[in-house]
């Protein structure tokens, strides 16, 4: 979390998605700076 910059939610989030292998779909740019499969909806 404090090495990439990011908030709490997001750095769990990756958490969780890198545990069961998914993928996080969010307007949430920050993701970006995060090692996981990342969406942007349209």
């Amino acid at each position: 979390m404090a090495d990439n910059n990011v908030d709490f939610v997001d750095a769990y989030l990756a958490e969780i998605a890198r545990h069961k292998g998914g993928t996080i779909a969010s307007f949430d740019h920050d993701l970006r700076r995060l090692d996981i499969p990342w969406l942007e909806p349209e």
